[in-house]
Order: structure tokens, then sequence, then C-alpha cells
């Protein structure tokens, strides 16, 4: 399923703002977020959530965000961050009535019926969710029919989609989302990384008859010609060869690709860097728990994206949600140490107890947790990067 940018709530917990009589900060059931709105709100009532990013259609009811929301280029209202009174409003609430609509149960999704979309950057858009073959899938995960899996689905060359059948599209839940990820996982090993700000690629050694082709892979397609051009220049096929040789297994490199021209290129990189996040064994059809996955990236040169902890628990440090969103919330980096390789990046993280930025440094993206074995994975984005940019 593709993510729900509309959906209904419950609002359970109201805070007053102080200094302020006509707006309150209210919570919800449904997941982590809290947005700034009228005081006609009350605990217990459900209403219509929008999340960040959102794209409202032009339509009567939305015009009321028209001066602060409203993009051309987009033909909508762009629903973005904001921060009041040290309060981060993550969304947009608005009564049913006001839509026309009538109350509905929490977790309804609205995002067609409301023709709401999701803003993205074209490069690097979330991936299209593509229905999976259970009877496939079976097969793949057992050796004695793997073989005939293979033959069945996968004997044809991949064109320009991207091959779901060898390896996921990257696209990590928001703990915000989910809130119950994190007490069904904290006590589990896993381990933290920086969210480098890229466009998300992926180099797979696609099997044929032989041994296998190198191919490159946007979020959704096919690469394009800056990340085809960067792969030739890293002799990324000669490392796949070196990689058949040494196991004669085929593998995908999944990572960041970061640099000039790049969303915002916050690390000032001058030249084009692919931070590697995961790595699969398509031909095992497993991914590799994290020291693994350290090995192959030193053995066939390939950068790993900055890691901050490994072989953690999670409730050793956090109680909650709102706790580690706080903790992603003062993360920063030197900006003349990231032309290195980003485990010697200079880095300063819950040392920083205000939200003034330390001369030189820049703020991180957010983090992303993964389980040391692959059990799960979730990203914890900072509001403040949000505000930023």
């Amino acid at each position: 399923m593709s993510r729900e940018m509309a959906y209904v709530v419950t609002v359970n917990k109201i805070d007053p703002i102080e200094g302020k009589d006509r707006i309150v900060y209210a919570h919800f059931a449904e997941n982590g977020y809290g947005v700034i709105c009228d005081k006609s709100f009350s605990e217990g009532d459900k209403a219509v959530y929008f999340e960040v990013d959102s794209v409202l259609p032009v339509r009567p009811e939305f015009e009321f965000l028209r001066k602060r929301c409203y993009k051309e280029n987009l033909n909508g209202f762009l629903i973005k961050n904001m921060k009041m009174n040290g309060l981060y409003s993550n969304g947009l609430i608005i009564h049913f009535s006001e839509l026309g609509l009538k109350e509905m149960k929490a977790g309804t999704a609205l995002t067609d019926k409301l023709n709401v979309k999701k803003f993205e950057d074209f490069a690097d858009a979330s991936p299209k969710q593509t229905k999976r073959n259970p009877v496939c899938d079976f097969m793949m995960k057992h050796f004695l029919t793997r073989w005939l899996a293979k033959k069945i689905w996968f004997h044809s060359k991949v064109g320009g989609e991207f091959p779901v059948q060898y390896i996921s599209k990257s696209d990590e839940t928001n703990i915000q989302n989910e809130k119950a990820m994190f007490e069904k996982w904290k006590d589990i090993p896993c381990y933290i990384t920086r969210k480098h700000e890229g466009q998300s690629v992926t180099m797979i050694m696609l099997p044929n008859k032989k041994s296998f082709d190198t191919r490159v892979f946007g979020r959704n397609t096919n690469g394009n010609e800056k990340q085809y051009a960067f792969a030739d220049k890293q002799k990324i096929d000669e490392r796949f060869k070196q990689v058949w040789k040494d196991t004669k297994h085929c593998y995908a490199v999944q990572g960041e690709f970061c640099g000039p021209g790049i969303q915002k290129n916050i690390h000032c990189l001058k030249d084009y860097r692919f931070f590697v996040y995961t790595v699969k064994d398509i031909t095992e059809g497993k991914l590799l728990p994290f020291f693994d996955m350290c090995d192959f990236c030193d053995k066939y040169g390939f950068e790993r994206v900055k890691c901050v902890v490994s072989s953690y628990l999670l409730s050793k440090k956090f109680s909650s949600v709102n706790e580690l969103q706080e903790y992603t919330e003062h993360m920063w980096f030197k900006k003349d140490t990231t032309d290195k390789n980003p485990e010697s990046w200079d880095d300063v993280d819950d040392r920083v107890i205000n939200d003034k930025k330390p001369d030189g440094y820049m703020r991180w993206e957010g983090i992303v947790i993964r389980g040391m074995n692959n059990e799960f994975s979730f990203k914890v984005k900072s509001n403040e990067y949000a505000l930023i940019f």
C-alpha cells in the first residue's frame, strides 16, 4: 500500500499554548504527531488529518489556506511543518462538516476521496508499490524450489522498471506514523545511521544465463545519466565481477546518491557519492546482517552511510517515541569534514542542548534505525530540518 496522506484521527489530548487564547495543541491516538489548531476541537473528537507534504486540491473548503500554503507550480495547497512557541505543528486537522463529510471511524483513509497528493521531488519520489506474487515469494525462500521460480518468473530481461522480484524499493516508515513499532522493537539489538539527503539508488547484479548484467536503478525506474556515469567512473561493474568471482552469487547494493544538484546538497559535496545502507544476496534471497554488510562494503570498496551506534537497544536511552524524536532534533555535522569517509565525519548529537546551530555545522536530516539482522527498519526525521528545507 502507498502511504496515506489524509485519514481520520482521534484527538486524545489537548494542551494549552502559553500566551495564546484562540489556539491549542492537539495530539492523536493513531499517530505520534502534534498539530496546532483552533479551540473548536476537544478530546475524544474525530477529525480529518492531513500529513506534512500533503498537496490539497483547489477547492472552496481549502481556500483558507491560500495565503500561507498555495503553490502555483503544484496548483494546490502544500502542507508543511511549522513551529510556534517551541511546538512543532505536523500537519493539519479539519472537522468533517467543513469538508461536507459525515463522521467516520478512526483510521479511515481519505487520500483518494479528497484527491490529496504527496509532494515529492520527482527524481526521488516514494515507490509505487507493486503487488507481490505470494507463490513466487514462497518458492524463492526454499532452495529446492528456487530454481523453478527463477525459470517461471525471472527469465525475461528486466526493462526500465525497478526489479522488485530481486529487492524491495527503499521507503522507510516514519516512526511517528507507526508508534507501536517503538514498543515492539525497542529491546531488539539495532544499529542507527544518519539520513543522508540524497536520492535512493540501487546498483544490482541482474542474473543472466552465464553470470550477470550490471544495472543501476533509481527508486522507481532505470537510473539516470548521472547515476550511470558515476557507476562507470567508480568501476562498479569491475567490483561486481570480483564479487561474482569470489562468491558466484549476485548481489544488490542500495544507498543514497548524493552530490551537486541533488536535493539541497547539504553536505556541500563537490563530487557525487554513493552511501550504502542495504546489501542483499539476491541469489540466496537474503539481506546481509549489519556486520556482514560492513564486511562486504569494506572488501569491495563501497562507502557506507554514517553509523552512529550498532548492537544497541533503544530501551537503554529512550522511553518513548517523543524522546527518540527529541534526540533526532539535536544532530549536526561539520561541513568541512564531509569530503572524507562518513565514519570520520565530525559529528555532534545529544551534547547539543539547545536549537542553536554550532558554528561551522549543519543539521542532519534525521536517522534510520534497523535491526542488526534486518528484523525491522524505520526512520525518524528532524522537524527542525523540515522547517529549514
